[in-house]
């Protein structure tokens, strides 16, 4: 026999051949996987989410909302949609206090760089629509990236076990309308928050945005801010 092989032969895991006839038997792969960037639904994202406030913070976004479901809104206060959707948003995170955590997220590179002071521009047009939820920067625009966002007042809903459950609208009525004219509110965000707080999946986990656009950072080579 070749010396070494007796040793490689003993040390090698024994491996019963399948049977005649019958199936190999294969594991049941994982319900959900780890994701990579960009991140998509019903995957789990991995590791934490970091951005500073607008008083330079830095927060742990996953760690500040352990075992609530998390919904993130990009967001820009030159925005009408976003400042409509303001209070609403604060008034749905009431509903679920305990539950449920809403952060706002700047990702609009025309408001958070520029000459002056461009974070106390946002700070006082923030205390002036007397926003009340925590506003974050995410600066050259990169967690709007990692979740592909496209429009501000955006939502992306994370499930208390990381995993993103729906992105889209909050409602149907993005300028407020319908519930001017005491026409129903069809709801797309509450809904998929009553059913991932059931456990459950939401069926309808995507829906469009009302929103404009993020203002992008200028790509490397670029001329000027993208829009997607």
């Amino acid at each position: 026999m070749v010396p070494g092989l007796l040793a490689l032969i003993t040390a090698a895991p024994l491996v019963a051949p399948p049977q005649e006839g019958k199936p190999v038997a294969v594991p049941a792969p994982a319900p959900e996987y780890p994701a990579a960037k960009p991140y998509k639904l019903n995957w789990r994202i991995e590791g934490e989410l970091k951005l500073p406030d607008l008083a330079g913070k830095e927060h742990e976004i996953f760690a500040e909302s352990k075992d609530k479901t998390l919904v993130l809104v990009f967001w820009s206060y030159r925005d009408p949609v976003s400042l409509f959707y303001a209070p609403v948003l604060a008034e749905m995170e009431t509903k679920y206090a305990g539950q449920l955590a809403i952060y706002l997220v700047d990702s609009n590179q025309d408001e958070i760089e520029g000459s002056g002071d461009p974070i106390a521009r946002i700070r006082a047009a923030v205390e002036k629509s007397k926003v009340t939820l925590p506003v974050l920067i995410d600066r050259g625009n990169v967690l709007a990236d990692d979740f592909e966002a496209k429009s501000n007042a955006q939502a992306f809903l994370v499930d208390a076990n990381h995993i993103l459950r729906y992105h889209g609208g909050i409602d149907d009525d993005p300028r407020g309308e319908r519930r001017k004219q005491g026409i129903e509110v069809q709801q797309r965000l509450g809904l998929a928050i009553d059913t991932v707080l059931k456990g459950e999946r939401p069926e309808y986990n995507w829906t469009t945005p009302s929103g404009r656009a993020i203002k992008r950072a200028p790509k490397a080579g670029g001329a000027g801010a993208t829009k997607q």
